[in-house]
């Protein structure tokens, strides 16, 4: 495919995804290459009518595949670029194929998709944009800052609800919550599959023939998504308050249902000049989840600030931070075993920050920036 003209690159319309459109459309525009963005996805007959009227070289969409557009007959070739394995619900890789190239910003494994069968994919971590995510000087405010969504407190309600039966006695959803973190579940450490093989030995106990397709929806994405980060994240952020009250948290209005972060949440952050503001008014930024080479991670490191970036279990892949950069050099890493000593560290020894930070920015700017990634995608388009 000879180098592209034109191009249109389409996403929900969540200011994340705006975000980062935007700064992909940059990308694609230093290498000379006009783009068009638009949120949020279209349907069959205005995205066909967009294309002939338009006339892009390829159409890119985030985290969705033809497929999954009823009606869709693509007239010119279509990318899909995955960041995440559910949106609003819907599941990504869910009837899922029909792209001419696929890129994918997750380790698909880690989301119990490594038998993924839509298409030839590689992958292509995200980026950030150093328009945006400047190094300008900024007075420092807070100790740590966290940035993300977090679920309400599990309610009575919830936690009695009848899960299942155990030898005909009933189990109740708290019951099998206990069981499932006794039995080590981390959002750090585990798979869907892996989480999907436990509730479905659960069911067995009553049900020898019960299979995992028969799981509910919603109840693989209670333990899959919100009970497993919800553990991870509740546990992160109690130990840093123990360390420093001058704590900032930012994202969906949940956050304010927990009375002991309710006082530290100042709302939702959805401007990416708003959101350099906060990390570089940071001393240490934090991160939380399997998917460490994230959007968020880079941007932090962009404003070449100290992020603090949780150790997994796939660090030795190569969707992890730690194949792209050195911890400790250009982050510092932590578990929940060695936390606290890293995060107060971190906050006595402001030479290891700016240390850190001067790295991290430097690094991002040799060969993750939205041009690195739309000079990746021109190049391997080249090729097929």
């Amino acid at each position: 495919m000879p180098k592209p003209k034109r191009i249109a690159i389409f996403a929900e319309d969540d200011h994340m995804y705006i975000n980062q459109t935007l700064g992909l459309k940059r990308g694609f525009e230093e290498l000379g290459v006009e783009a068009h963005v638009g949120w949020p996805h279209l349907n069959e007959r205005a995205l066909s009518c967009f294309v002939d009227n338009y006339q892009p070289d390829f159409v890119l969409e985030i985290d969705r595949f033809p497929s999954q557009i009823p009606g869709y007959n693509p007239a010119v070739r279509h990318i899909t670029w995955i960041h995440n394995h559910a949106v609003h619900g819907r599941r990504v890789l869910e009837d899922a194929w029909g792209s001419h190239a696929v890129y994918t910003a997750l380790l698909l494994k880690v989301y119990g998709h490594e038998d993924f069968n839509g298409g030839d994919y590689r992958f292509l971590p995200m980026a950030t944009d150093p328009e945006i995510f400047t190094d300008s000087e900024t007075p420092e405010l807070f100790d740590f800052a966290f940035v993300g969504h977090m679920y309400e407190p599990l309610n009575e309600g919830t936690l009695s609800i009848v899960a299942g039966h155990d030898d005909g006695r009933p189990v109740t959803m708290g019951e099998l919550i206990d069981r499932f973190l006794a039995a080590g579940f981390r959002h750090s450490n585990a798979d869907n599959n892996e989480i999907y093989a436990f509730l479905t030995d659960f069911y067995r106990q009553s049900d020898p023939n019960f299979t995992v397709e028969q799981l509910p929806a919603p109840l693989k994405t209670f333990f899959d998504e919100r009970l497993i980060r919800l553990v991870d994240r509740t546990e992160v952020i109690d130990t840093l308050l123990s360390i420093s009250t001058q704590i900032a948290f930012y994202g969906n209005p949940e956050w304010t249902k927990w009375p002991q972060y309710a006082p530290h949440y100042f709302g939702a952050i959805n401007r990416g000049r708003e959101l350099a503001q906060l990390f570089r008014s940071t001393r240490v930024n934090i991160h939380n989840g399997p998917v460490t080479m994230h959007n968020r991670v880079l941007d932090i490191m962009c404003c070449g600030k100290a992020a603090m970036v949780s150790r997994s279990r796939w660090d030795g892949e190569i969707s992890s931070l730690k194949s792209y950069f050195t911890p400790g050099e250009d982050y510092l890493s932590y578990d929940n075993d060695d936390l606290a000593e890293v995060a107060e560290r971190a906050l006595r020894d402001g030479d290891l920050r700016r240390r850190v930070g001067a790295n991290a920015r430097r690094r991002i700017l040799e060969g993750h920036t939205w041009r690195h990634r739309a000079a990746f995608i021109i190049d391997d388009l080249a090729q097929r």
